[in-house]
């Protein structure tokens, strides 16, 4: 009863603030991941596929170590139904107790295919990971194996400033090793199962609110459950250009206690 009568407010009041706010550019994405949504990108040259370029920086404060991350992701549109990309990380991890160690992440590629643009945006698509990555810290975006991950994803527009987003994914993850002191133990995985959504709220012309909560079962025995809830903002430079930033907080042992995260996106 309390959550209900502090939503509805919030809701009503930001559906009434982003009337007047501009259009949300279907560019515009959630923090965690882009490719989770249901829209496809748009671009500005009519002789170029629509791409998207990113440089990330997060710092992670998990229970027992620190991360601090940097890494590149790629994207392009193909028949304007089609988008696929690519990334990958530059960990520096420092456990607690132990010695910093860097290393780089597993690479993710995904594609992903939009089945209806309206009245509202459907998308599904496929993730696989190379293995990359050094199983040395045991850090979940470094496996050292291969993954994959199916995912559809909705994007629904309440006004043209006001945006719900929505995804469910199930992931297939192999064994993995882990390394702890001299030893190396290697642990089984697991079908996960993923679900999530978000907001953006486009609250001044150059300035939108980002809001998302993502879950996931357990990726391998012996684990925690993912869930993690983020805040942040976007600011547009340019048409071409946005800095965002956001507060990540998790609930769960395998999710990062918080982190922050600062992200340069360049349109074409």
């Amino acid at each position: 009863m309390v959550l209900k009568a502090v939503l509805k407010p919030a809701i009503l009041f930001f559906i009434l603030v982003s009337v007047a706010a501009g259009q949300i550019s279907p560019n515009t994405r959630l923090l965690q991941r882009s490719e989770w949504d249901g829209a496809i990108g748009v671009g500005f040259h009519p002789d170029l596929w629509p791409l998207s370029f990113q440089n990330s920086l997060r710092f992670q404060e998990w229970k027992h170590a620190t991360a601090i991350m940097y890494g590149p992701s790629l994207s392009a549109t193909f028949m304007e139904t089609v988008t696929a990309g690519g990334r990958f990380w530059c960990i520096s991890y420092d456990p607690k107790p132990g010695d910093r160690d860097t290393v780089f992440s597993d690479i993710d590629l995904w594609t992903k295919y939009q089945l209806l643009d309206e009245p509202v945006s459907i998308s599904a698509g496929l993730l696989f990971t190379i293995p990359s990555g050094d199983y040395d810290i045991p850090h979940p975006s470094a496996t050292g194996k291969y993954n994959f991950e199916f995912f559809s994803a909705v994007r629904y527009y309440i006004t043209e400033s006001f945006v719900l987003i929505a995804h469910l994914g199930i992931r297939f993850n192999n064994d993995r090793k882990i390394t702890s002191g001299n030893s190396k133990t290697e642990i089984e995985g697991e079908t996960s199962y993923q679900a999530g959504g978000g907001i953006i709220v486009k609250i001044l012309q150059e300035l939108d609110l980002v809001g998302e909560f993502n879950f996931e079962t357990k990726r391998y025995c012996r684990q925690e459950r993912d869930e993690e809830a983020l805040l942040g903002l976007r600011y547009f430079l340019a048409e071409t250009a946005n800095l965002s930033g956001g507060l990540g907080i998790g609930f769960e042992d395998e999710t990062p206690e918080w982190e922050s995260i600062l992200t340069l996106e360049l349109l074409l």
